[in-house]
């Protein structure tokens, strides 16, 4: 079980480790050696204030339905189960001894 995390957490690092290395290398090709500023054509600005509200953002995400099976559910459920189980076996092997 602990090789698995181990292997996981190695595979993360390495796969982390390639995206910076990718990321760094993209942004030494991006910026000239002689001139460091930022062209502003190239980037948007975003104003933190025109930004919409968290709950609309975050808001619209599908919730999964949670059904919370009790105990005195579970063994109701079983109880039915085994009662059709020998309802059924009974009619199988009877041939009349149950008579509806």
């Amino acid at each position: 079980m602990e090789d698995t995390k181990t292997t996981n957490s190695q595979d993360q690092a390495d796969e982390l480790k390639t995206i910076l290395s990718e990321l760094n290398r993209h942004q030494r090709e991006v910026i000239p050696d002689e001139d460091h500023n930022v062209d502003s054509t190239n980037q948007k600005d975003i104003s933190v204030l025109n930004l919409p509200p968290r709950k609309e953002v975050h808001g619209h995400k599908r919730k999964r339905t949670h059904l919370k099976i009790t105990k005195p559910f579970l063994r109701l459920a079983f109880v039915v189960v085994l009662l059709l189980a020998v309802l059924v076996i009974l009619f199988i092997l009877g041939d009349g001894m149950i008579s509806f």
